[in-house]
């Protein structure tokens, strides 16, 4: 199996567009996407667009594919959500194209645990006299050809650091510190865009300076960055 991607993205007020195109190849199918997405999440509302083609293909099929979802928020923690379109056939998940439209509930056992902080991204925490201290929380990644991604965070005065994101199954993880400030992990991270926050001493979930931010479907923010 070969799967390789590359794409680039756009922040504006209130939107995040992106674009990227995909190759992958299992067996003796192989296939190439473009594809475009938008999101856009004004007040109590999330909405999302994606529209792809398979510009080139071998066993794979070819054609014009997109999905669109509109979630509305109502009484703070339970959304509506309408989604639908046409996927491509997917020789990595073994799907074959098709078309659907869902309506679902979601729902949101406990309010975002997030710090929405804009500025050098300061993380208050008790340092080791009792006194508050406030360090820059800032991310570094760093991927190689070999497909493992090194993702570095700089939290002076921290004893214990954990990062969150898509490719964590929003679970936990707890990075190793080297000194000076310095806390790491080293992950196999799939090529694309990603979602990630991290956590200082136990206290809340922000979005690390030093990578892009976006707004999450909770109204919070949410680091961003790709993998080649």
């Amino acid at each position: 199996m070969v799967a390789a991607g590359i794409g680039t993205w756009v922040r504006l007020p209130g939107l995040t567009l992106k674009l990227t195109a995909n190759h992958s190849q299992v067996g003796d199918t192989t296939y190439t996407d473009l594809e475009s997405s938008a999101r856009a999440a004004p007040g109590s509302v999330a909405l999302e667009a994606t529209l792809g083609t398979r510009v080139w293909s071998q066993g794979g099929g070819r054609g014009v594919f997109g999905e669109a979802s509109a979630a509305v928020w109502v009484r703070g923690r339970t959304a509506l959500v309408l989604s639908g379109g046409r996927y491509a056939t997917d020789a990595i998940s073994g799907t074959i194209a098709g078309r659907y439209l869902t309506a679902s509930v979601r729902l949101r056992t406990s309010a975002p645990r997030r710090l929405t902080i804009r500025d050098a991204t300061a993380l208050p925490h008790r340092g080791a006299d009792g006194g508050s201290a406030l360090p820059a929380v800032r991310m570094e990644v760093h991927a190689d050809r070999g497909g493992l991604v090194r993702l570095v965070v700089h939290a002076p005065g921290a004893t214990h650091v954990e990062l969150a994101g898509d490719f964590t199954d929003w679970q936990p993880l707890a990075l190793v510190g080297r000194g000076n400030g310095v806390w790491e992990s080293v992950l196999q991270i799939p090529s694309g865009l990603h979602r990630v926050n991290v956590r200082i001493d136990g206290a809340g979930w922000v979005a690390p300076a030093g990578i892009t931010w976006a707004a999450d479907e909770y109204g919070s923010e949410v680091g961003i960055f790709a993998v080649p």
